[in-house]
């Protein structure tokens, strides 16, 4: 009947063997997909004028630029 349980009764010499199945629910969670999100993302750049006094000042320069040649 169920795969690996004998069904049927077994006998050897004096002893016979009757197997006594029950039944047990098996309840199992799976993902499945409900509804789909798409984000997206949306660059803002922004100016903004601030005047206050600064304690420190640093300046770097990436001097990528290279010389014509002549």
């Amino acid at each position: 009947m169920w795969a690996g349980v004998p069904s049927e009764p077994e006998t050897g010499g004096e002893e016979i063997r009757i197997p006594v199945i029950e039944e047990e629910i098996v309840i199992e969670k799976r993902p499945v997909v409900k509804e789909e999100i798409r984000l997206r993302k949306e660059v803002v750049e922004e100016e903004e004028v601030v005047e206050e006094d600064v304690r420190k000042e640093e300046v770097d320069i990436d001097d990528q630029w290279v010389a014509p040649m002549q």
